[in-house]
């Protein structure tokens, strides 16, 4: 059986986290939320992702696109 894509949502807005976690996006995917780039990192300390959705603002931590 073939492994599960996963999916990150880098996003500080948790409405936005709210709704990326109830998307289904299609079999065998799996979408992960996280509200900071610290949790980001931990997480990708752990997993290997196949695709990430970024906020370019995150308030006080460092620019979607820095991060």
């Amino acid at each position: 059986m073939a492994q599960a894509s996963s999916v990150l949502v880098l996003d500080d807005d948790p409405a936005c986290l709210a709704v990326a976690s109830e998307v289904e996006i299609g079999a065998g995917v799996v979408v992960h939320t996280c509200a900071t780039t610290a949790e980001a990192e931990r997480l990708l300390s752990r997993i290997q992702i196949d695709a990430a959705g970024v906020d370019h603002d995150l308030g006080l931590q460092p620019s979607g696109l820095q991060w």
